[in-house]
Order: structure tokens, then sequence, then C-alpha cells
């Protein structure tokens, strides 16, 4: 079965039903999900800044948790020492350096980000990428 691995910007597209919500789902179906270890904390990260920023309520964010624990998605393990290295030559954050790190391990998976930024280092590191 065919691989993607998915970051937190394609979760929480879906689970708050975005408007690349249903691209994305079509793209995903039949596949094996995948994605780093740090998924969950960094979904709940992304939730509660949206609430924060007032973009969506404390409710819909918990509601929206809810909806990404039921998702099939395989969490690979992340060496953090690595995700750092790629986060620092990328000017990035380190979790997209530990989301790029587990990809560049399951280099067999097609890449599924929103991030240009981060499509763009996996293009780099040579990953198949999916434009949505």
């Amino acid at each position: 079965m065919e691989k993607t691995f998915v970051d937190t910007g394609i979760v929480v597209a879906v689970v708050l039903g975005e408007a690349t919500r249903d691209p994305i789902l079509e793209e995903t179906r039949n596949t094996s999900v995948i994605s780093a270890s740090s998924l969950p904390y960094e979904v709940g990260n992304a939730l509660t800044r949206n609430v924060l920023r007032e973009d969506i309520t404390a409710s819909t964010a918990r509601e929206a948790y809810q909806l990404y624990e039921k998702m099939p998605i395989q969490l690979v393990d992340v060496n953090i020492g690595a995700g750092l290295d790629y986060a620092l030559s990328m000017s990035d954050y380190a979790y997209d350096g530990y989301m790029l790190e587990a990809a560049l391990r399951h280099h067999q998976a097609r890449f599924l980000s929103l991030d240009r930024d981060l499509q763009e280092a996996a293009r780099e590191y040579g990953l198949t990428v999916i434009d949505i």
C-alpha cells in the first residue's frame, strides 16, 4: 500500500474543515498515512494557537482534537537532534525539522504539507511532494 507522510497543517486543515479538506482526503484515500511522533503535541499547539487568536472557540478546539484522535495515522519516531539540525539549516521551527527528519527516514512515502517552505525543503532533500 502506498504511504503518505502528513504534517500538522494537513491534520489541522482536515479537523477544522478548511477549504483544503476534501483534496487532502482524496490524496490520502487508500494510502497508509504516517507522521512524526511529535504530531499530537503539534496538533494541540496549533489548536490552542487558533483559540488564542480567536479564530476558533475552545469548544471547537476540543472537538477538533477528538476528531484527530480518530484519524488512522501511524506515528513514527523522530531523531530530535537530527530534526533540530534540519530546522536550523532551514531557519525554521524545530517542529518542522522533526517532520522533515521523520519523512526523510520514510522516504518511500509521499510528502503532504500545506507549508510552502517545508515543501521546498522536502523537495531539496529528494522527497516526492504532493501539491494541494
